[in-house]
């Protein structure tokens, strides 16, 4: 017998459970993954066989090898009610039997990762709007667009937040901040803080805040930098309190919420019109905590290449998991952007309909409300523009501010700004 691996383990133990006649167990049970992978089967007694069961275990047990449970009689178990104790959500997984499709249900256990297995936050927001900036590879232009929005806001006469959750590549806060106006803490301090129950933190929200002098107008930019000064005096302590900071406080609460927190006492103590969140590129924690846990319009980044496409499949793929005929209206927060793009209308068009495949794929429906045409202006494929302009490949406002107006800026940034200004409700 083959060794089986991860992507077969859950596909082999409902394939044993169908053989055996004991439908029934997963229709009215659920999987747990432990953080190793190893599965177990728990089953609600009201539809439990005890035959089945001990006739099962040893052959699943023998089938799955390494991600079978430990204890055999726990690989499938009966409970009063299956897994009304658990914290972590119950998730449908998909599973392709004889070539048909079937869902089970699925408590996915993870060392890491949590934040990815809670469904994305959609309320009525009492706050400014929210706006995350993400993309799975850096260098696609997506903290350089954060920056032009946050000036046009500012010029335009509103006060706008930005904070940079890209804790493991900072740079929001160089990019707005002089070093004299960098506060003394950063985002790493509080949720270092925070995590190691630590009940006096108003002294940093209190400082965790910089002012950036880089816009002339009537509103005003405050950044909470990832490191503070505190970090940059002393950087050999930044990444033994960079992963410490992204430790729960034994799963009671979510980095999702404890950012929350932050974003919440900030705009408790001053008035802002937008907040604007640069999420850490990629699939990580903190992008998680980001992209589903800060009830915001989500901005997704890319160049019109495969790693783009390929990339946001991972992710993509992953969230069809909450489409729920009740609960849709999350999809409609997300925003495909189109970075350093060519001015050829062509390009632009096939980055439109790569994307288009992309969220027809895993999430749109194929009827409904949530059903998009390829020219739907106002579906999350349909691209928001930013152009390749050599100006700013490697912009630095800091030393360049007059980049941050002028003709150059809104022939590259105009539209973007546009849009992203109407769906913050800003005029």
């Amino acid at each position: 017998m083959s060794t089986i691996l991860f992507d077969e383990s859950l596909t082999k133990f409902c394939e044993l459970v169908v053989a055996a006649g004991a439908d029934d167990f997963l229709k009215n049970g659920a999987f747990v993954r432990s953080p190793s992978g190893q599965l177990q089967l728990v089953v609600n007694y009201a539809c439990w066989n005890e035959a089945l069961a001990v006739d099962l275990r040893p052959v699943v047990a023998g089938a799955l090898g390494k991600y079978s449970a430990t204890v055999p009689d726990n690989i499938i178990r009966d409970v009063e009610s299956p897994l009304v104790n658990e914290r972590h959500l119950i998730l449908p997984e998909r599973v392709i039997l004889g070539g048909q499709t079937i869902f089970v249900r699925l408590v996915d256990k993870r060392a890491a990762g949590q934040d990815w297995l809670r469904k994305p936050r959609v309320e009525d927001q009492d706050g400014p709007p929210r706006m995350v900036f993400w993309s799975l590879k850096g260098g696609v232009g997506r903290t350089t667009a954060l920056v032009a929005l946050a000036a046009s806001i500012a010029r335009g006469g509103g006060n706008v937040l930005v904070l940079d959750l890209d804790l493991e590549a900072p740079g929001v806060g160089d990019q707005l901040l002089k070093e004299t106006e960098r506060p003394k803490f950063g985002v790493v301090d509080y949720l270092l803080e925070d995590a190691v129950g630590n009940i006096d933190l108003d002294a940093i929200v209190g400082d965790v805040v910089g002012v950036s002098t880089l816009v002339e107008g009537a509103g005003l930019i405050h950044v909470c930098p990832a490191a503070g000064l505190v970090s940059v005096t002393r950087p050999e302590n930044y990444l033994a309190k960079l992963f410490r900071a992204y430790r729960a406080d034994g799963g009671v609460r979510p980095l999702s919420s404890r950012i929350s927190m932050l974003i919440d006492s900030l705009v408790d103590r001053r008035r802002y019109d937008a907040v604007l969140i640069d999420a850490r590129a990629g699939l990580n924690e903190s992008t998680a905590a980001a992209v589903l846990g800060l009830n915001a319009d989500v901005l997704l980044f890319g160049h019109k290449t495969l790693q783009t496409f390929s990339g946001y499949r991972y992710a993509l793929a992953h969230l069809s998991r909450f489409v729920t005929e009740e609960d849709g209206e999350w999809r409609l927060r997300l925003k495909m952007v189109h970075a350093k793009a060519a001015a050829n209308s062509s390009a632009q068009d096939e980055f439109r309909d790569q994307a288009f495949e992309l969220f027809s794929e895993w999430l749109y429906d194929q009827t409904g409300d949530f059903s998009f045409s390829l020219d739907d202006d106002a579906a999350p494929h349909a691209s928001w523009i930013i152009l390749d302009d050599s100006n700013y490949r490697d912009f630095d406002p800091v030393d360049s501010p007059d980049l941050l107006t002028g003709r150059a800026f809104d022939a590259t940034f105009g539209a973007f700004i546009d849009a992203a200004r109407e769906r913050l409700r800003i005029r």
